[in-house]
């Protein structure tokens, strides 16, 4: 985002969260809002902040916010960290309609006014929230591989592809005198060395990846957000009649149903293909399977002596050092070998 002088900070407070867990999410905001360099770039603070009693009206071309009655104190409380932050750096919100039924809980705070052109809030049958599509004055940055880094140069490669002869890729590698290479090299270039040399086996063994159109959507599925998008722009007309009306929220339906196909479609795809590579390019495969993966593997909570739990990471080292210690038997004193000569000489004889 350097090139577009632009700060994103994406927020998730979930609907259970206690004051001191949002007031830290706020203090780690503030604190990187606080060291931007001056003058102060474009900024986006913008998520799901489950404020339900915070609602928003328009005040003289104005985004107002008002705390209604029937929040909890936690919510309160959030409602006033979050609204004094926003002063703070001269934030001002963006969305004004209700996101999820009647509330409006996504929110997009800006620092300038003039970043975003047009939002649009269409319904969708993926989720009980509502699409938030903004429209902003950014444009694009280009394109550009980096192939100044020798690490980022071999993104270029397709090490995936059936036709490679990894028999004579290994062999190469291993044909080249490393030390040879490295024993005149500053330690500091050693990895930079040896970057360059494979990069140049991987010029002459492994075949470029095709080159991709920057838009990795599927062309259907690109043509029906277009048209979603023109209906919904067409649902905001005045001087619509209810049958008119009617039949394009239809339409939007089946939109939603042939984007959840073409969805559905390109996952057994990719599934299929990876089911296909296990035996050939198992990496492949466990790739894909972990990119699916929903939960995030951890250590602990563990089970303490007295029957409790804990998630104290000393505690944890300290029980599975212990495990670890329990598997192993101590050593018979009486039959510690104090002449290993003599010993294995007196085995061979009477082996």
């Amino acid at each position: 985002t350097e090139n577009q002088n632009l700060v994103i900070v994406v927020v998730y407070k979930p609907p259970d969260a206690t004051s001191q867990q949002f007031q830290e999410q706020l203090l780690k905001i503030d604190h990187c809002l606080e060291n931007l360099p001056a003058p102060a770039p474009n900024i986006l603070l913008l998520g799901d902040f489950n404020l339900r009693h915070l609602k928003w009206r328009n005040i003289a071309n104005n985004i107002v916010a008002v705390i209604t009655p029937g929040g909890s104190s936690d919510e309160n409380s959030h409602s006033h960290e979050l609204l004094n932050l926003c002063t703070k750096f001269n934030l001002n919100q963006q969305i004004i309609e209700p996101t999820r039924l009647e509330n409006t809980l996504d929110l997009i705070f800006t620092n300038n006014d003039d970043l975003i052109r047009n939002v649009t809030i269409s319904k969708t049958i993926y989720s009980d929230h509502n699409i938030i599509e903004v429209q902003t004055c950014m444009r694009g940055a280009p394109d550009r591989h980096n192939e100044t880094s020798h690490e980022g140069a071999f993104t270029k490669f397709n090490f995936n592809n059936k036709n490679i002869k990894w028999d004579q890729v290994n062999q190469v590698l291993t044909d080249i005198s490393w030390e040879d290479i490295l024993s005149n090299t500053d330690p500091n270039l050693c990895l930079e060395q040896i970057n360059l040399v494979a990069l140049d086996v991987c010029t002459r063994l492994i075949p470029l990846r095709k080159r991709r159109s920057r838009c990795k959507i599927e062309r259907d599925r690109r043509s029906l957000y277009r048209r979603r998008k023109r209906i919904t722009e067409r649902l905001k007309e005045v001087n619509i009649s209810e049958m008119r009306r009617e039949t394009l929220v239809r339409e939007i339906a089946i939109i939603e149903l042939k984007l959840k196909e073409s969805y559905r479609s390109q996952e057994s795809r990719e599934e299929l293909k990876a089911i296909n590579e296990i035996e050939r390019n198992p990496k492949y495969f466990f790739s894909y399977a972990k990119s699916k993966s929903r939960t995030t593997s951890s250590i602990g909570p563990l089970l303490k002596q007295d029957g409790s739990y804990t998630d104290d990471s000393k505690e944890m080292s300290e029980l599975l050092k212990s495990q670890y210690d329990s598997v192993f038997s101590k050593p018979l004193t009486r039959l510690r070998v104090e002449d290993q000569n003599e010993f294995f000489m007196r085995a061979t004889k009477f082996g």
